[in-house]
């Protein structure tokens, strides 16, 4: 093996490493936040309510909604972060991402991660590749809004369109729901 395989092979290993350490990082409740997570920490997870399942997958775990803008991912999030680990040390990739997240109120990330939810649940139910679900096209997103309709208010669509604009810019991905 040569040297530049090896070293190749090693950059690769370092950041696969990486990568898996800032997942089990986010996983963990921010520092800035313990308080808070501690009252979530007694609320157990229930078996989803008939028609609010979604399809199981390793970039969705099954964690409170509150939870999902950090630890729901979609393939283009490993990108990101493999690109922002690259740059800043993890502790200040860890901050970062602590600072976005306790930028938005709980409830108010409870509501978010709702939207990513119904977001998800649409996709699902039409098949769209999970690669085309972040960034998402305005056309997907449109459509999706389109499904909406008439099923629910008007601001609570407005708001799940906001979680999910807050969900590609934590994980790094343009957002093209601009109308």
């Amino acid at each position: 093996m040569s040297s530049d395989s090896t070293s190749v092979a090693s950059a690769t290993a370092n950041a696969v490493a990486a990568l898996a350490r800032l997942r089990e990082a986010l996983a963990l409740p921010p520092s800035v936040r313990v308080l808070v997570t501690v009252a979530h920490k007694m609320i157990k997870l229930r078996k989803p309510k008939a028609g609010n399942e979604i399809a199981s997958s390793s970039l969705r775990p099954n964690v409170l909604a509150c939870n999902r803008l950090c630890r729901w991912v979609a393939p283009h999030s490993d990108i990101f972060h493999n690109s922002i680990l690259e740059e800043l040390p993890l502790a200040d990739v860890l901050k970062l991402f602590d600072v976005m997240l306790v930028s938005v109120e709980v409830k108010t990330q409870e509501n978010y991660g709702t939207g990513c939810l119904r977001f998800h649940q649409y996709c699902d139910s039409h098949s769209i590749p999970e690669k085309n679900r972040m960034p998402a096209s305005d056309h997907l997103l449109a459509s999706f809004v389109t499904s909406l309709a008439r099923k629910v208010a008007a601001t609570t669509v407005q708001n799940w369109l906001a979680g999910l604009h807050f969900w590609h810019n934590l994980h790094g991905a343009p957002w093209f729901g601009h109308t």
